[in-house]
């Protein structure tokens, strides 16, 4: 059975919350013992508690942009034992502002679309990334980070990443700890495949910031 992935809202690195994971029992089990800990990130586990089937994590701290993975391990009294891996986005709610042609990144992009919060940083980078082969300085200086942040979200809900509430999106291969090193698999970052009314609304968006730039028979996918 695979470990379960989930992911908890992005976090200001200065806010000192607690997150609750329940652990899910059969009928007339129990927790009989329990660990947390933090598998990478910056030290942001303080402490952790729990009280029935439910552990809570006091979180602190971290660095703007860094994703941190926490685990959950259990055994039962029936004899059960299984683990969850959490991930939870370090976002800074004093993001520096985009002057000029700077390129956005997952800061920008969450307080831009928030719906994605439960995707790692490095992901969201990635995509970034790719969309600025698609928006460069011949835009205007006003929509040329949001040409690019609205690519990226439209191509993230086409391969159906984001807003699922799974920490790993499908198609993602490799997750170390360290330095954040993620791989996505060809198959998402070349999928053609709609992703539904969000994705159609990303486009919408992308399609009329280009229009805007672009023009003409240049419009090749905007419809």
């Amino acid at each position: 059975m695979p470990v379960e992935t989930k992911s908890w809202p992005a976090r200001d690195p200065d806010a000192r919350l607690d997150y609750v994971y329940t652990i899910p029992l059969d009928e007339g089990d129990s927790v009989a013992s329990y660990s947390a800990e933090e598998l990478t990130g910056g030290g942001t586990l303080e402490s952790d508690s729990i009280e029935g089937a439910s552990v809570k994590l006091w979180l602190k701290g971290g660095e703007d942009g860094q994703t941190n993975v926490y685990r959950i391990a259990w055994t039962t009294d029936a004899g059960r034992e299984d683990e969850a891996v959490i991930t939870q986005l370090v976002v800074s709610n004093e993001t520096a502002a985009l002057e000029g042609y700077d390129k956005p990144g997952a800061g920008h992009f969450l307080q831009r679309y928030p719906a994605f919060a439960s995707v790692p940083s490095a992901t969201i980078e990635y995509w970034l990334a790719d969309a600025s082969r698609f928006v460069d300085d011949s835009w205007s200086q006003p929509d040329y980070a949001p040409g690019i942040m609205a690519y990226a979200a439209w191509q993230m809900a086409r391969a159906g990443i984001g807003g699922s509430g799974s920490s790993l999106p499908a198609g993602v291969t490799r997750f170390r700890s360290g330095a954040m090193d993620v791989a996505i698999s060809d198959s998402v970052a070349s999928a053609s495949l709609k992703g539904g009314v969000a994705a159609s609304l990303y486009e919408e968006e992308f399609c009329q910031l280009r229009r805007r730039n672009l023009g003409g028979p240049r419009l090749v996918g905007c419809g």
